[in-house]
């Protein structure tokens, strides 16, 4: 029985009166998945979480990678760890160049954390031209509501 399964990847199994096919994988098939797993996670992670150059250095076609990531919990998470990984190191990065006094980065952090103080990047465009058209906008707060 051992030797079948090595020869044949397919074997029958009859439930209920009906034959189905079931695949039983191979030894070998399993390390190498494992195996272009690990690789495809290597480079994932030292990509900057680049899906084509992992999936090159994997030798697997891209939706492969999908695949596992569908059906792999373990690999999933994998790859959800390293894309957090990436966010810690850029968020690292960000506040090391504000603490060097890079304003370009304190203006990127207070325009996307401190919205609640007033920091916004808003955007107004004028156009001028003969037509007569006037567009003004104003924001007036909600009206109070009286109590009877």
């Amino acid at each position: 029985m051992a030797k079948d399964k090595q020869t044949n990847p397919t074997k029958n199994r009859s439930k209920k009166g009906k034959t189905t096919k079931v695949l039983v994988k191979r030894r070998e098939e399993q390390e190498r998945t494992t195996t272009a797993k690990a690789r495809f996670l290597s480079v994932f992670m030292a990509k900057g979480n680049n899906i084509s150059e992992s999936c090159k250095a994997a030798a697997i076609a891209r939706c492969v990678y999908y695949e596992w990531l569908h059906k792999d919990p373990d690999f999933k998470q994998a790859v959800a760890d390293a894309k957090e990984a990436l966010y810690d190191f850029a968020e690292t990065s960000l506040i090391a160049a504000m603490q060097d006094g890079n304003f370009q980065a304190i203006k990127f952090f207070l325009i996307n954390k401190a919205k609640q103080r007033g920091w916004q990047e808003t955007t107004t465009i004028q156009q001028e031209h003969s037509g007569g058209i006037e567009i003004i906008h104003t924001y007036e707060p909600p009206p109070k509501k009286v109590k009877e």
